[in-house]
This record gives C-alpha cells, structure tokens and sequence, in this order.
C-alpha cells in the first residue's frame, strides 16, 4: 500500500469519504457571539484571494485527503483543525494573522473534529470519534492556547456540537457505541468538568409508534444543539438498517438520513426535554444538521443529504424560530456558512462568497478558490479554509492593522503605611488608543487578586508588596503596571487606630455641603495623634470634623486618614455621589413642550393641569426639538383656561417667526395687566406687566435677514427691584424699571393671539413655553438657552444613544454608567437623534455593574421589528433585580424580584403594530408594593408585587438579557432612562414627550445654512446667529409708560 504526504502542493483526492464531508460541512461554521469582542470593521468587497499558509499539522501527517477543516477566531488567533485521513489522527493548531504563520500543532484523541467553538472563556474542540491513548470527546483550550482532554463516554462514536445553556455545558451525537448507536446529548453543570446523558433516543417517552419499531434496528444521531429564547432544541436523525455486527458499516447508511417526527426542546425552568416542531421543513426526507449560529432571531444551519461529493459542496440553509422551520432562498447551493456580527456569510457551492443582512438581499464580497471548503471573519478580512490545507484570504492578503496595547495606568505608585493598611487602587487612567478596555486585573502581590477599574485592598502583614495591575483591551492585548506597596508593622506594642467615617449626607446635588466626623475612631493602647482628610475632588482638610462643598457632579471617594501617638496609621474611605443641578433652582409653573404632535390637546408638562387647545389657524409642525405649534398669522392660538398670575415672572419660549412687518406678533398674552410678551409690529422684541413695557430695539425679528430661523427669547420682572429685563438666544437686550405690578384679571391666557381682543396671531412657530413664578437670572436664562428642560429627579442612568458612531454609549445622567456596543448593535436614525439598532441575534449594549435602588423606573423610546415566539429584552440587570421586555407573545412585561408584570392585549411583533415608535415605562414602588406598565404614557397594567429588588452584582444590558445570552431586542431601541424612584404617570407622559435630542446644534447649523441660502423654513439655528450679535451690540432698549396700544385691525382700501 501506498503512502502519501499532504505536502503543500499536493493534490486533493478525488473520491470523498465519510470523514471528508463532514471536514466540508464543519469547516468554519461556527457560532461567534463568545468571539464578537475580537471582530474589528466589517469586510468590504473585494477582488481576488491571496494564499497564506499550510496547516502545520500537515507537513508530516499521511494522507489521502488533505483538509483545512474548521476555522474559530478566538483571542486574536484562528484556531482550526486538520486530519489526512478518516482515520486521523486530527491536529489543532492556531493561525496568527499577523505574521501569516500556523503555530505547533497539537495532536487529539480523535479521528477528526467536528466543531470549535469559544463558551465560558475556553475553547472547545468536539470529537468526530475519540482514538488512540489520549482518546477524549472534548478538547478544550484555556486562554494560553493550551489544549487538554475530556473522556466522559469511551464508546460515543461522535460529537457534533457543543452549546452553552446558562452556566451548563450541553454536548450532542451519538453513542454509546455497541450494536446499534443511539442519538444522545451529554450534560455537564460543572463548568465542563464531568458529563452525564441528559437526552437519550433509547429513554425518549415521547417516540412515535413508527419510531420505537424502527429503534434499536435503525441507528439514530443528533447533530443540531442550539439555544433560542433561553430553550435548547436537538433534532435526531434516523438512518436504515445495516448489517448486524459490532462495528456499523457506513455504506447502507447513505440511503436514508430521515428526521424523527419532531424535534426535542430542553427547558432549563422545567429541568427536561419535551417534544418540539421538526426542525426541518417536511418535504426534507433526507438531512442531517450542521453548525448552528443564531441570526435575526432565530436558529439557522445546514444541511445534506447522503454522503457525496455533490451533496456536501451544495448544501441548503434553514431557519428555525421553535415553531417552524423555512429554506432559505439563496443564489446558489452552499459549501460553509458564518455568522458575524449583523451579517451572516456564505461560501456558495460556486466559490462566491455573499453577505447578507436579512436572508433576503445578497452582497457579494469575492470569489474563493475553487478548492474552497470553509470560511471565517476576523479583523475585517474574510478567511478560507481549502481542501488542500491551506488557508487564503479574499483581496491581496495585506496585512490587517495592528492592533495597539493599551496603556496601564495606576494609583498609587508607591504607598506606605502600618499594618492594617487599607489601599484604594484605581486604573482609571488607563487608556487604549484603538479600542476599549475590556477588563482590568489586580495582583495584589500578597497572595489575593482581584477585578475592577478601582478596588479597595488591605494589607493585613507587614512587608513590601509589588501589585501589578493587568489591562486587557477589546482584542485582547494585555498591558500591565507595577506599584510598591511598603506597609511597616506598628510600633513594638503599638496597636494601629481605628478610622471611623460619618457623613451628614452621601448623595445630593451640586453644590452639596458635606460635614464629616472622625470622632468615632479608636485607639486601643493610645490616642489618636492627627486626622487628615482627602475629600477626593482634589481637596484636603484636617481636624476630627471637616466641611466641605462638593461643587460639581461626580462620584468621589472620600478618605480619613488616622495616624496615633506611636505613629501607626488607618484609612477608611466614605463614598459620596453628586449629581449635577437642575438648570432652575425651581421649576416652572407652567409648561407646553408641544410634542404631542397629534390632537388638539397641549399638555402641560409640570404636572399642575394648565392644559392647553389648539384652536383654528394652529397646527403641528416640526419643533426646536420633537414637535412644534405652527400660527396663521390669522387667527391661530392655544388657549389655556385662566389660573392665578404670580407675584414675579419670566416668560421663556423658542420662536420661529415668519417674514413680516407692521403687525403685532402674540407670544404669550394673559390681558396687558398681567403679562404680555410679543413681537411689535416694528419687529421688536417687546414683553410687559401691569400695562408698564419693555421693548429691545434695533433689531427686526421678522426682516427677510432674520426671519426664518429659531430664537429663544425671555422676559423677567422682578417686583421687589422693580426690574423688567428681555433676553434673546440667552443674551440680555433690553433692561428697564417697572414699578407696576401684576393684576388679576381672570381671563385666559394664550399662545400666539391676545387673550383679549382678537388680534396678534403668531405668523410662524412656537415651541417650549414655560412660566416661571420668579425672575430666571441671566445664567438661568442662558441655559435654558442651551440645554433641554431638565428631567425629574431621582435620575440614576440615562443612555441618549446619540453617538452615532463608535462603541461608546455615554450616561447622561452625569453618573459615569457608560455602555459599549456589542457585535450585532449598531447606530441608527432613532426617535430623535441616533438610536441603537440590535440584530435580534446577539446584539447588546454592557454597562459594569452598578448598585440597584429601592424604588425604580424603567424608560425607553423602542421601534420593535416584526417578530414572534421569542422574548425582546429591553433592559436586564438580572430578573432577581429589574427586566423591562416583549415576552414571546408580543406583551410588555416588567419585574423586579423575579415576580413579572404582563401588560397583555397587545402584541408588538405583529405585522399591524411592529416597526414603529413606543414609549414604554416600568415602575415599581417599594412602600405600596405596586407596580405598573405604560405604553405611550398610557398605564396599560398594575398590579401587586411584594418582592424587593436584590442585588445580583451583574452587569446591565440594554438589548439582550445579562445573565443568559438570549432574548436580543430586534429592532431599535433610544433614550433608555433609570430612576430611583417610581414616577407619577404625569411624569411618564413628560418624559414620552421628550427624547433626546441628539446633536442638534452641530446638524441643524448646516441645515440651516442650506434652507437661508434657498428662502425656505428649517429646524435649529440659523446663519444669522453671528449677524443677530452684531446687532445687539447696536441695539437701544427703551422702556415706556402706558404699555402697548392694542388696537383693533383697521380695514384698508
């Protein structure tokens, strides 16, 4: 018998055995969600293919089929597997796709491979069928690279897949070998460490009639494994007699490969498995299964049928979403297939490679070798694994940039002190140029570890300790920093003192006064000599009791540190958390934000029931942010019934007048005696009270030069100084005295015509009113000129997902809570702004673990996709904590505590009510025990739930659940909003009407640059910002008694 090599050169066999299909069907299909952190941009098309390198277990292995089989990228390596011959043995080793080289290859107990695959920060290798004195059914590799065996089955013939469920590792073929195999699905709830049969064919009580005649004369496999909606699902398949004998004969099985009656499903709230729909269409009587990847909300894979070379080159796609399977339509057969991120990608039977997006519209990214056999995606390059064991790239094989280390940083570089010396440590500083930090790693040099960007440490003996601190990016480059740490021993009989820490509040808003008290600190053999403060804002004090004003927003640690009379010293740190002020020290008494778009009804947004109409000539428009009133200049108004004036007043409001000169222009009028604020008809800005006015001259609000564009304008009046001040676009342009006082004249009040005489309608648009009961100072004045109304309190996380590029989702709240995209979330158009787009497969957004509150409100803006059978989660920090989601039936569902609210009725999956706009709420109040659920700020649940919100100490995450990998939203998700406390529906329904805005100024700059330059309206501000200021500076106030002359219209000829 001849013997030949799989040199590189050498050529493929022509005939194909049983193990070379199965090296085609494996090659490369693999499930990256565990790797999705090591994916840089997408691919992009590409002509050509470049050769890199030769499988190193290749060179030296005998051979009469030479194959590159499976190819993983994992820890910025692609690791892949290779076997010469059915009979083996297989090698793994590992690609770097830096240098183009293969390193040494690691012999398995197995004939070939069948999957790799990345669960629980290890690589798994499943065995095609376990040989040799190390034979195993799994190979696993830990973060090293280096690979180990586990034998749980001596007689499994094969080992198809392996899959994660929760923490529980799930492993699918068949065995155990003897007469006749049976299909079977290993079980291991030890993190991989020992495996028992969890599904067996032989055990199953719910076969068919046809099913237990066949069984034990027809073999049975199971070679599908995958995880939907928190479910694990197998499907088995059967095949034809075969002679009796110990050994199975592969040639009568490549009749009939026929799927059993139905699929099995493994719920873990239940603990077994139940039958499920067939996980292939009925018309298929022939398949087998192969390499599952969850994509757009469902399970996907492929299939042949008996064993040749033209059914494993051309190979079918399905999907599966629990209730019923569909062929994928696609240009041509398939050979390998790969999820990565939002794409899934595939090796036709033609050597073409195609992306998709959505299973429907095909991209073609290039063409592979014709020798072709699998494929992967790593760093934006597309590799091919070839039946000559070679491995190629799509383009001309440059290499893909490097990725850059990150840089650690840490506090403090050296410390000292007397045992027990308690150490604050922080990675804060550390940076990636190229990426993100994905993780930092404490090695305190006395024995303990631990993780965290900061960490307290204490250091119980005395000695001099070197802690390094070890960073770890998004691809996985690691950087570390070294500190010394000398802690001395107290003095000979010395016992070091006791820090004690009180605080007379730990969480306020800025600017927060702080009292701090050490006089609770000990020392048992002595007296405390000083006491030194460090207030973590870059300030110190001394004293056993200090003061000090926390002046901006932020989390601080503060930190006592005790020294005795023998010199030993103590630290205890007190934490104290600032939140940034609301723009006003107080709000409004009335507001119109103008956002409901619809209807004729303007709420008010303080929650005190000025609501407003919307009469004849007033319309819905596009806003400053949202929606906006748009006046006649006819007869247009909102009226609001009448309420009691205040003492003081400001007047603010966004206008967007139209070009017009000669009439009076109503802004806000409550009769001249109260308050009157409008646009004269010389174009002036002009506001009054108690008939005494004030008017900004100098500059026409509604001359062709600047017309046409927003400005936000206010009036004060302060009674005790007796000041009347205007303010325009924040800058104050007319300031006089009025010693009048406002009246009460019982009438109603109105937006954009006199309440009194029917005249002055607005010509253009309004939008964010607001009546204040006290005169705004010019700094209030100027932010609210700025930035948004502010929100409620009690605001502890807000993610505006107004990016728009990068990873990077920043807390708006001002509490540092950042979130980063995972693969399959993107950017994309949202409610207002940006929003994140999530695949429906693996899509998220991680924030790190933050403390939970008592009371709590769940908020977000959501466009969910048309969807069933699945849940959509929202937000999850762990059910025993909060989880706001779409349940499988299409319902809005909250729970805190593990106990759920349904909100039923209404499904949003469904083709009537998906792909469109939601606000959606949760709230959860702790003292009534009552919790609720809205839907565009309408309660549309309550009920009771006794539970209390725990503290699982897990991560948050906006799109898919953070204690399971299931339940990815599909669809777009935008201003995710979280309260320490439940709101009042007033409060919902304020927030509904608010969306983040985004990055206005900067796109409406050039958007206004454009409508000026064509004569046409436009949202923002305009070009004539810099013209309007140098106006001002020419511009004469004037202030007058007698008020405005209002006059009736007079007709003209």
């Amino acid at each position: 018998m001849q013997t030949t090599i799989c040199a590189p050169n050498a050529p493929v066999a022509a005939g194909h055995s049983a193990f070379s299909h199965l090296a085609i069907l494996m090659a490369g299909v693999v499930l990256q969600v565990a790797s999705s952190s090591s994916w840089a941009a997408d691919p992009t098309p590409t002509t050509g293919y470049t050769f890199l390198a030769y499988h190193s277990g290749a060179t030296s292995v005998p051979a009469t089929d030479c194959r590159l089989e499976s190819l993983q990228p994992w820890n910025g390596r692609i690791h892949s597997s290779f076997s010469a011959t059915e009979d083996g043995p297989a090698f793994l080793a590992a690609f770097d796709p830096q240098s183009n080289t293969f390193g040494p290859a690691w012999q398995a107990g197995t004939k070939y491979v069948d999957r790799l695959k990345p669960i629980g920060g290890k690589l798994y290798a499943s065995s095609g069928r376990n040989i040799g004195p190390v034979a195993g059914n799994l190979f696993v590799a830990d973060a090293a690279g280096t690979w180990s065996t586990i034998m749980f089955e001596p007689k499994a013939l094969h080992i198809y897949e392996v899959t994660a469920l929760g923490t529980d590792i799930f492993a699918f073929g068949s065995g155990p070998e003897g007469s006749m195999p049976t299909g079977v699905a290993y079980r291991s709830t030890d993190g991989g460490a020992t495996y028992t049969i969890s599904y067996e064919h032989a055990t199953d009580p719910y076969l068919s009639a046809q099913e237990q005649r066949n069984w034990p004369q027809w073999l049975t496999r199971c070679y599908l494994g995958g995880v939907l909606n928190g479910k694990l699902y197998t499907q088995e398949i059967q095949y034809v007699p075969a002679p009796v004998g110990s050994e199975y004969v592969e040639a009568p099985y490549d009749i009939y490969m026929l799927p059993t009656a139905s699929a099995r499903v493994f719920d873990p709230a239940v603990g077994s498995w139940k039958p499920a729909p067939r996980m292939f269409p009925a018309s298929i009587t022939r398949a087998r299964g192969y390499a599952q990847a969850n994509f757009l909300g469902k399970l996907v894979y492929q299939t042949a049928g008996p064993y040749s070379a033209a059914e494993f080159l051309n190979n079918d796609l399905f999907t599966y979403d629990g209730a019923q399977a569909t062929l994928v339509t696609m240009p041509s057969k398939i050979k390998n297939f790969i999820v990565d991120g939002s794409y899934l990608y595939a090796l036709g039977s033609d050597s073409v490679v195609r992306r998709t997006a959505d299973l429907q519209n095909w991209t073609v990214m290039g063409t592979a070798p014709a020798i072709s056999r699998s494929l992967t995606v790593m760093n934006g390059r597309i590799y091919i694994g070839g039946g000559d064991a070679g491995i190629y790239v799509l383009g001309n094989g440059q290499q893909p940039p490097s990725n850059q280390s990150p840089v650690a940083r840490a506090t403090p570089q050296t410390f000292s002190g007397t045992a027990p010396a308690t150490v604050s440590f922080s990675g804060a500083g550390s940076t990636d140029a190229d990426g993100t930090i994905a993780s930092y790693a404490w090695v305190f040099g006395d024995g303990t570890t631990g993780s965290g960007r900061t960490i307290n440490h204490t250091y119980t003996n005395a000695n001099t300790y070197t802690t390094t601190l070890t960073v770890t990016d998004n691809l996985g480059a690691m950087n570390a920093v070294s500190m010394t740490i000398t802690v001395t021993a107290p003095a000979p009989g010395n016992q070091a003192p006791v820090a004690r820490v009180t605080a007379s509040t730990t969480t306020g808003t800025a600017p927060m006064a702080v009292s701090f008290d050490g006089s609770g600190s000990t020392d048992a053999d002595g007296t405390i000599a000083s006491y030194a403060w460090d207030f973590g804002d870059g300030t110190y004090g001394s004293g056993v009791s200090a003061s000090h004003t926390y002046t901006a927003a932020g989390t601080y640690t503060a930190r006592l540190t005790v020294t005795d009379n023998a010199g030993a010293t103590n630290m205890k740190p007190q934490m104290i958390t600032v939140t940034a002020p609301p723009p006003s020290a107080s709000g409004p008494m009335a507001a119109w934000n103008f956002d409901e778009n619809s209807g004729s009804t303007a709420a008010d947004a303080t929650g005190n029931g000025h609501t407003g109409t919307l009469l004849s000539g007033a319309a819905w428009a596009a806003g400053k942010t949202g929606a906006a009133v748009s006046f006649d200049g006819a007869n247009g108004q909102v009226s609001v019934p009448d309420f009691d004036p205040p003492t003081d007043v400001t007047l603010e409001a966004w206008i967007y007048p139209a070009q017009s000169s000669g009439v009076d222009r109503i802004i806000i009028n409550k009769d001249n005696s109260e308050y009157d604020f409008r646009i004269d008809e010389r174009g002036n800005l002009f506001g009054q009270v108690g008939n005494v006015g004030l008017t900004a001259t100098a500059f026409d609000v509604g001359s062709a030069a600047n017309a046409n564009r927003w400005y936000h304008i206010a009036y004060t009046f302060n009674a005790a100084t007796d000041t009347a001040k205007l303010y325009r676009d924040g800058v104050e342009v007319a300031s006089g005295t009025n010693t009048a006082s406002i009246s009460n004249q019982a009438t109603e009040l109105r937006i954009g015509r006199h309440s009194q005489f029917d005249f002055g309608t607005f010509a253009g648009r309004i939008d964010q009113v607001r009546i204040f009961a006290r005169a705004l100072s010019a700094s209030e004045v100027q932010t609210d000129a700025t930035v948004q109304p502010p929100q409620p309190t009690g605001l502890i996380a807000r993610w505006r997902l107004d990016e728009g590029s990068g990873t990077v989702a920043a807390d708006a709240s001002g509490n540092n809570r950042t979130g980063t995209l995972g693969s399959g979330a993107a950017w994309a158009a949202g409610k207002a702004g940006t929003a994140a787009s999530f695949n429906g497969s693996n899509g998220q957004i991680s924030v790190p673990d933050f403390n939970p509150p008592t009371d709590l409100t769940l908020e977000a803006w959501i466009y969910p996709g048309q969807a069933s059978g699945m849940d959509r989660i929202i937000i999850n920090k762990h059910n025993s904590e909060y989880d706001l989601r779409i349940d499988t039936n299409g319902n809005l569902a909250g729970q805190v505590g593990n106990i759920s609210l349904v909100a039923t009725g209404f499904d949003f999956g469904s083709a009537a009510n998906a792909d469109r706009w939601y606000h959606v709420a949760y709230t959860f109040d702790a003292s009534t025990k009552t919790a609720k659920l809205y839907r565009d700020a309408v309660e549309v649940a309550s009920g009771t739930n006794t539970a209390s919100i725990s503290n699982q100490a897990t991560e948050l995450r906006i799109g898919r659940h953070s204690q399971f990998d299931f339940g990815s939203f599909l669809g777009r998700i935008d201003d995710v909003r979280i309260y320490d406390r439940a709101l009042a529906g007033s409060e919902v329904s304020s927030d509904s009407q608010n969306p983040a805005a985004g990055s206005t100024v900067a796109t409406q700059v050039v958007a206004d640059a454009a409508s000026q330059a064509s004569g046409s309206p436009s949202r923002g501000c305009g070009l004539g910002t810099g013209v309007a200021m140098i106006l001002l500076a020419l511009g004469l106030a004037s202030a007058h008694r007698g008020g405005h002359r209002d006059r009736r219209p007079q007709a003209r000829s």
